[in-house]
């Protein structure tokens, strides 16, 4: 699917918005190295900074499935518990795919 211009012009300024992140200089600094109006710049790092927040507020984690095999637990089942979340397995994940959900219950 085709992105629309208004996608296009976000990731134009998540780039930027980025670009400045990375960098340990003013806002004022910055937009007047790259040519940007200050307040177009402050309305962006906002946005930006909102949807980056967001992000990290749903309680989900990217979950990637993995073709190596996995550990069998001896006829036993594994439960992680965090609150209302239950995690159960019957084989042992891989170490990629365990740590961040223990982290994310942490």
């Amino acid at each position: 699917m085709k992105k629309t211009t208004r996608q296009d012009n976000q990731e134009k300024w998540y780039l930027r918005v980025e670009d400045y992140l990375s960098r340990e200089i003013k806002q004022t600094e910055f937009c007047e190295e790259s040519g940007v109006n200050k307040a177009t710049f402050a309305y962006w790092l906002k946005k930006y900074r909102v949807g980056t927040e967001e992000k990290k507020q749903t309680g989900f984690i990217t979950l990637q499935p993995h073709d190596e095999p996995v550990s069998k637990v001896g006829g036993h089942e594994i439960t992680l518990r965090r609150g209302a979340v239950e995690l159960s397995f019957s084989t042992l994940p891989n170490l990629e795919t365990l740590i961040p959900l223990i982290q994310a219950l942490a």
